[in-house]
């Protein structure tokens, strides 16, 4: 049985390495455009979401200024989950679109 050479090898898997295509790591036009559009729909919802809760909230808080100093906490304390929630997904799409 013959074996060949460490050398030869070495050459052959240089040799396959240059005929695997490297091919560049951005996106094409068309995937890039895409994913854009999505990403600007995705923050036109977040501002929709984010308004109505705002609004939901101050309704409570309202409501709660009539006698039910319970539901006026609510209000605020759903205040709070509403402006944490609006923040993480704004700061969400930027880290997704960084590794894009």
């Amino acid at each position: 049985m013959d074996f060949l050479p460490l050398h030869t090898i070495e050459v052959t898997t240089q040799f396959v390495a240059a005929l695997v295509p490297n091919p560049g790591a951005d996106l094409p036009d068309e995937v890039d455009n895409s994913l854009n559009t999505i990403f600007g729909w995705a923050k036109g919802v977040i501002v929709v979401l984010g308004v109505i809760g705002i609004l939901f909230s101050a309704g409570r808080m309202a409501l709660g200024k009539m006698g039910r100093t319970d539901l006026a906490a609510d209000g605020i304390g759903s205040l709070v989950w509403v402006v944490f929630g609006l923040s993480l997904m704004m700061v969400a799409i930027p880290i997704v679109l960084g590794f894009v």
